[in-house]
């Protein structure tokens, strides 16, 4: 195998080669061995940005046994185990969501965080926690917390609950005559995925709503059954939070944590899911729906997409965090052609 060598400026035959290698963490003096590739005309090592995030992550998971700290499968199992998204357990303990997501993608916790996070393993704690902080979370996400609790803290709850705790489990308008169903819901997102690329959530909330809404104006029933609320940035899934971090932790999906231009963080989310099995789940016209959404807002900035959504009736027309009836769906700003 060939690498290039920047000490001889060519592409150049290697071997590996076991080293030891001292590291510092935190002051902490940690050594490893390393599996490090060599360029056979200068002996030069040769490293790569993957090796190192590797090694980091060694180092990191070395420290943690060490100082005696949670690893980032435990932080993910104490929090779904209440059924919280990222976003509502952040929340809850007083952090943002993009230190919880680094944290349960590897990224060293400091003590302190450490000590709040394991609290949670007392059912006692979490309850206290919903009394005092409970407001910051959704209705919802609320409900499967204390759901969770009365089952038994700890328990995984992300089963045939996901859907009447999430979002509204009804057949009307505001869930487009259908009632919710993950598993369209969660196909529809690695579909628009593997066609648009990386997707912040901005642009993927919108083209849901898009497709469902367009879905509904052609034959009355929404594509997932999601209902849909009016915010700031345009309508969105009522729970998009916790179905997200769902398909995450179910390995649909995977979001990598940015930071845009305004200095605000958000998430990109991917798939490297195939979306070919649509027709075990989809009807072909609801299979060209969802390719009508990834051919038009393909390529479409985050912010035109919102701007479109903010002139739609049911973005006007819907107060501030209230959900928004499908009826609204014959005045669409976009058609899909028949």
């Amino acid at each position: 195998m060939s690498k290039f060598c920047f000490k001889c400026g060519d592409f150049r035959d290697t071997f590996t080669k076991t080293v030891s290698e001292s590291y510092k963490i935190r002051g902490e003096n940690i050594q490893i061995e390393v599996d490090r590739e060599f360029c056979s005309e200068c002996s030069e090592m040769l490293g790569s940005d993957k090796q190192d995030a590797e090694i980091q992550l060694r180092l990191y998971s070395i420290y943690r046994k060490r100082a005696d700290l949670l690893s980032p499968e435990e932080i993910r199992n104490i929090r779904s185990g209440y059924g919280l998204s990222q976003r509502s357990f952040a929340n809850l303990l007083g952090m943002s969501e993009a230190t919880i997501n680094r944290y349960e993608r590897g990224a060293l916790q400091d003590k302190t965080h450490d000590n709040l996070i394991r609290a949670c393993k007392s059912a006692d704690y979490v309850r206290d926690l919903l009394t005092r902080n409970g407001s910051q979370l959704s209705s919802w996400q609320k409900e499967k917390a204390n759901k969770a609790i009365n089952n038994g803290a700890g328990k995984q709850i992300f089963t045939e609950d996901f859907n009447e705790q999430c979002f509204p489990n009804e057949i009307s308008l505001i869930t487009g005559y259908r009632n919710f169903s993950y598993e369209r819901f969660s196909k529809a997102v690695v579909f628009l995925c593997s066609e648009m690329g990386e997707v912040c959530t901005t642009v993927l909330n919108k083209l849901l709503f898009y497709a469902d809404f367009i879905c509904f104006a052609k034959s009355t029933v929404s594509l997932t059954g999601s209902a849909y609320r009016r915010l700031t940035f345009g309508p969105v899934p009522s729970d998009y939070d916790g179905a997200f971090s769902r398909m995450v932790d179910d390995k649909l999906i995977k979001s990598e944590e940015v930071e845009f231009d305004n200095g605000i963080c958000g998430f990109y989310f991917s798939t490297s899911e195939s979306s070919e099995d649509l027709k075990s789940v989809f009807s072909k016209s609801e299979i060209k729906v969802l390719e009508f959404i990834a051919n038009k807002f393909k390529g479409m900035k985050a912010k035109d997409i919102s701007d479109l959504s903010h002139k739609e009736d049911a973005w006007l027309h819907t107060n501030d965090r209230d959900l928004i009836t499908y009826d609204y769906a014959t005045n669409l700003k976009i058609t899909m052609p028949d």
